[in-house]
């Protein structure tokens, strides 16, 4: 019988040899977790879509990025760095040109020994592209491994980068490679809920129940549902509203007048099938 073998998974001991999971394990079972670039291979992106959003100043040559989490692919077969930014970062970018435009990318970049040796600082980095300013501006390169996380095109004499064109290229968001809906959690199917609302009026002389029929139309309901009233007129001390049981056809109301006179209510009903 032939095998062959990959990484350990995430919480694999030691064995004699030294041998355990290792930082590719881990980076590829977190990825796993991740949406699917394509089976394997998670897809890159931020955790929310209010995560790691790229934000300009009203008053400076700099850019926001806002707190969150991201996760970044490097490789394919590399698995995912997932990222954590508890709070908000600022980094500054060069002047503007007093003639052109240029490009801004923004971008993370998570250093890895793997692929920077090993004397690079770990550290997430948060960084700039600058591009060359230009009467049609070209893109500048981002560094080995970076993720853009948005693109901002800086016009010739700006001196903020809230102003002018509008941030484009965010990251895409990412998440669960599983979402958590109420048919993965309680392995029911999600079935839309049907409602029928309407109101019926009823006269009762002193002491008396009057009722009337409530009919719903054929093919609504597949089964009784569950009926609901609100008494639209009158006080809790002078009457009560209460049905029979109900069938998928229909539904009786009653009125139970508690006053010494005659009374008329009007009552909401509504029907719900789940």
């Amino acid at each position: 019988m032939a095998t062959i073998t990959v990484p350990a998974g995430v919480g694999i001991d030691l064995n004699a040899e030294g041998e355990g999971t290792s930082a590719l394990g881990h980076r590829r079972a977190l990825g796993a977790l991740l949406k699917q670039a394509s089976p394997g291979v998670p897809a890159p992106g931020r955790l929310g879509p209010d995560h790691f959003v790229v934000t300009g100043s009203p008053s400076a040559m700099e850019y926001r990025v806002s707190a969150g989490g991201l996760g970044i692919v490097r490789n394919p077969s590399n698995g995912v760095y997932l990222v954590g930014m508890p709070t908000a970062a600022t980094v500054a970018t060069d002047p503007s040109s007093g003639v052109n435009p240029r490009i801004d990318r923004i971008y993370a970049l998570q250093p890895d020994p793997t692929f920077d040796g090993d004397d690079v600082d770990t550290e997430l980095i948060i960084g700039v592209a600058v591009g060359t300013p230009a009467a049609s501006p070209l893109l500048p390169a981002l560094p080995t491994g970076a993720m853009e996380l948005a693109r901002k095109l800086v016009a010739a004499g700006a001196t903020d980068t809230q102003s002018g064109a509008a941030f484009t290229n965010a990251a895409p968001v990412t998440g669960l490679n599983v979402p958590l809906t109420w048919e993965s959690i309680t392995g029911r199917p999600v079935v839309p809920a049907v409602i029928l609302t309407g109101t019926v009026s009823i006269t009762a002389g002193p002491g008396e129940t009057k009722s009337a029929p409530v009919e719903f139309p054929p093919g609504v309901f597949t089964t009784p549902p569950l009926v609901f009233l609100t008494r639209r007129t009158g006080t809790p001390a002078d009457s009560s509203a209460a049905t029979n049981i109900p069938t998928a056809s229909g539904v009786t109301v009653y009125l139970a007048n508690e006053a010494r006179s005659t009374l008329t209510r009007v009552i909401s009903w509504m029907a719900v099938q789940q």
